[in-house]
């Protein structure tokens, strides 16, 4: 391939030189080139080997905008260099006292957004060939040799990932809101839910309480607690609990809204720190009312064993009142009803709500509740007993004792 290469330049009348040689793959996209090493060459200086490699001389060695620019182009991913270039230029340790490089750098990526979002909007493509002498700039501003190696950008990933999981917790915390009934719902929007419900939020669930155990507690805070149950079991706030890697347990948020008040592992301090105690106690009395209502809503409208007793008896007694009326015409239940007299006797019921009869034999005397009894005495069974030796063969065949001795 390098032979053919080379009869085609002399082809063309041209000399065959390393410069004519070099110069021909211009312009082409370079696969190879990743843009760590775009990046790298961006904040270092070629070094001995690479310059003697290429052949180039001391003069061309300091006209860095060309090869830049070409390696920045061939690499075809000119937006992650510009990225990645915002994300390293604030490590360059370099002695500055009017931080001049900075602000020439962030004048350099200013232009360089500005005519990249230029380009696209107005679709002139022609300008793609002037953003990567945007980018050569940062050669001669942080150039050290011996620096770090510059890494892949994954800041902009990395803040994107951060920004979906907040909004699903925003949502999260929107749907409980939503939820809860016609008190909460006017704080679902979206500017009033991040600005002003989650912060304010977060420092409710957090009360400064202090308390031994669910049962000493004193009554102010029994108060708030109570409150900040209500809170939470509204909008659907829950206290999970979850093992650490080193086998601690912690109780953790459910939507996790103290994300939105804590940075870099401080949190603010207005804010009480949350004890464990506390989110055990709080957990414990949300569990303890879920099972409340769900009960109270399971139980409600259901009928008990006893008004089910009762409605029968209380049926039967309206039909018999209905085939025998009063002397006034009504029922008897409705005349009961409507006298303000003597109230009613209260009669005796059983475990099933029916009332207790007492037996008729009970006035009767000794004497004759024997003679009933004996007369109540039948005659003795006859008792018969009938052996069946069954149809096997082996039961019916005899067989001698001393067959088993």
């Amino acid at each position: 391939m390098v032979s053919r290469g080379v009869q085609l330049i002399k082809a063309r009348g041209k000399e065959v030189t390393e410069p004519v040689v070099r110069a021909a793959t211009a312009g082409m996209k370079e696969a190879d080139t990743s843009q760590t090493a775009v990046l790298n060459d961006l904040f270092a200086p070629l070094s001995r080997k690479r310059v003697k490699d290429l052949g180039l001389t001391e003069d061309e060695e300091g006209r860095y905008v060309a090869r830049l620019s070409r390696e920045i182009e061939a690499s075809g991913a000119m937006d992650k260099v510009a990225q990645g270039c915002f994300e390293h230029y604030a490590s360059c340790h370099r002695h500055d006292a009017n931080f001049g490089r900075y602000l020439k750098a962030h004048e350099w990526l200013g232009a360089y957004d500005v005519l990249a979002g230029e380009m696209r909007a107005e679709r002139e493509y022609a300008l793609l060939a002037y953003l990567p002498h945007l980018l050569a700039a940062f050669f001669p501003l942080f150039q050290e040799r011996g620096g770090g190696r510059v890494e892949r950008a994954k800041a902009d990933y990395e803040n994107y990932l951060v920004t979906r999981a907040n909004e699903e917790i925003y949502a999260a915390l929107a749907r409980g809101l939503r939820a809860a009934g016609g008190g909460y719902r006017h704080l679902a929007g979206d500017a009033v839910l991040r600005l002003e419900v989650a912060p304010l939020l977060m420092r409710i669930v957090s009360p400064p309480l202090k308390p031994v155990n669910r049962q000493i507690i004193r009554p102010g805070e029994r108060a708030v607690l109570g409150r900040v149950v209500d809170i939470m079991v509204a909008l659907e706030l829950r206290f999970v609990q979850e093992k650490m890697e080193d086998g601690q347990l912690t109780y953790r948020l459910d939507p996790p809204i103290d994300v939105f008040v804590t940075y870099d592992g401080k949190r603010a301090a207005d804010i009480a720190v949350s004890k464990y105690a506390v989110r055990q106690l709080v957990a414990t009395e949300i569990d303890a009312r879920l099972v409340s209502v769900q009960t109270e809503t399971g139980d409600k409208g259901r009928p008990g064993k006893e008004g089910f007793f009762r409605q029968g008896a209380g049926s039967r007694g309206a039909k018999a009142a209905a085939k025998h009326p009063g002397e006034d015409g009504e029922p008897q239940a409705k005349r009961a009803r409507g006298d303000g007299g003597v109230p009613a006797v209260k009669v005796a019921v059983d475990f099933f709500g029916r009332p207790i009869v007492p037996k008729a034999d009970a006035d009767k005397t000794s004497q004759e509740k024997v003679k009933e009894a004996e007369a109540r005495k039948t005659a003795a069974y006859r008792v018969a007993y009938r052996f069946n030796e069954g149809n096997s063969a082996a039961v019916r065949k005899p067989v001698k004792v001393a067959a088993f001795v």
